[in-house]
């Protein structure tokens, strides 16, 4: 029988452009009164101050890319240490960990699909993108935990 492929998950930071953007959506009220701004806030309380009297989502935007582009310049070295970190320990596992989500959802992935991207995030939300098969893990995601269980 032939060996099931699976994809690679590739741990790598977001651009400051995708960055702000995930920080104005989750920042940036909307009609329908979606809000997760606290969060984000707890986190980043000098982006609460930032984002304050802010009208219009121009500006807002701009502001967050502001931001990000600040607090990610100042970290850059950790973040990627992070990333590498990431990924070494999730290595270990991937195999493991495909071949058991493969059996308990009895599926198959598409062979097309080679890299699942996932962005390391100063964000403490983590979204996800299956459009694009990409995914945000947090800054301070537990990477000890995976340990394939």
């Amino acid at each position: 029988m032939p060996e099931t492929s699976y994809p690679k998950i590739k741990f790598k930071l977001p651009t400051i452009k995708m960055e702000a953007k995930i920080l104005y959506n989750f920042c940036h009220l909307r009609p329908t009164g979606w809000d997760w701004s606290e969060k984000v806030f707890k986190v980043h309380p000098k982006l609460k101050t930032l984002l304050k009297d802010i009208k219009g989502e121009k500006k807002y935007l701009q502001k967050c890319r502001e931001y990000a582009k600040k607090y990610i310049t100042k970290r850059r070295p950790r973040l990627k240490n992070l990333c590498q970190k990431f990924q070494k320990d999730w290595n270990k596992i991937e195999r493991l960990y495909f071949q058991a989500l493969s059996e308990h959802f009895e599926t198959k992935f598409p062979k097309d699909i080679k890299i699942i991207k996932a962005f390391v995030s100063i964000c403490p939300i983590y979204p996800r993108f299956l459009d694009y098969w990409s995914f945000n893990v947090g800054r301070k995601t537990d990477h000890t935990q995976f340990n394939g269980t």
